[in-house]
C-alpha cells in the first residue's frame, strides 16, 4: 500500500491538495482568507511540517492553539506559523506524541522560551530532559537539565 498526497474537497468543492501547508477549516473559506481564529465551534488544522525533516500541526478550536509535536528549529517554526497569521507566542501548549527528532527537535528551546505547557507521556519526557542534558558535542560537562513539570490527566 501506497500512503502519499489525498485531495480533499473545499467548501466551494473544488479539490485542496494536500501539502506541507495544506490547512483543514471547518468554517467557510472568506473568513479563512481573512485570518484570525475560527468562529465559535470551528476548529483550524494547519499542517506546518510533514517528514523526516520535521512534524509539526497547528490545532485551533475555541480559543486555545496547540501545537501537535515541534520537530523544526525556532526560526522555521516561526516562519511557518506566520504563513497562517500566527508566531510562536501565540500557542497555548504543546503536545508531544514522541521523543524522536523529527517530532520533539524544538519542544524544549520553545517550550522554556514560552513558558508553554507540554502534554507527553511520562516516558516522552523523560527521554526529551535526558536528551537536553547530554553535553553537546566536545563538551566537558553536560549540560543542565530544562525542568519538567508534570501531572496525570484523567
Amino acid at each position: 500500500m501506497t500512503h502519499g498526497p489525498r485531495s480533499a474537497a473545499g467548501a466551494d468543492g473544488r479539490p485542496v491538495p494536500a501539502t506541507p501547508d495544506a490547512q483543514l477549516a471547518l468554517w467557510p473559506d472568506a473568513a479563512r482568507a481573512a485570518g484570525g481564529a475560527p468562529p465559535r465551534g470551528g476548529v483550524r488544522v494547519a499542517a506546518l511540517a510533514s517528514g523526516s525533516g520535521g512534524n509539526a500541526l497547528l490545532l485551533e478550536a475555541e480559543g486555545e492553539r496547540l501545537l501537535l509535536d515541534c520537530g523544526l528549529a525556532p526560526r522555521e517554526l516561526a516562519r511557518r506559523l506566520a504563513r497562517h497569521g500566527l508566531a510562536p507566542r501565540d500557542l497555548t501548549g504543546l503536545i508531544l506524541t514522541h521523543e524522536h527528532a523529527d517530532h520533539a527537535r524544538g519542544a524544549s528551546a520553545l517550550a522554556l522560551g514560552l513558558e508553554l505547557p507540554v502534554y507527553a507521556t511520562t516516558g516522552t519526557l523523560r527521554a526529551i530532559v535526558a536528551a537536553a542534558s547530554r553535553p553537546p558535542d566536545g563538551a566537558a560537562e553536560p549540560a543542565a537539565p530544562p525542568p519538567v513539570r508534570s501531572r496525570s490527566i484523567a
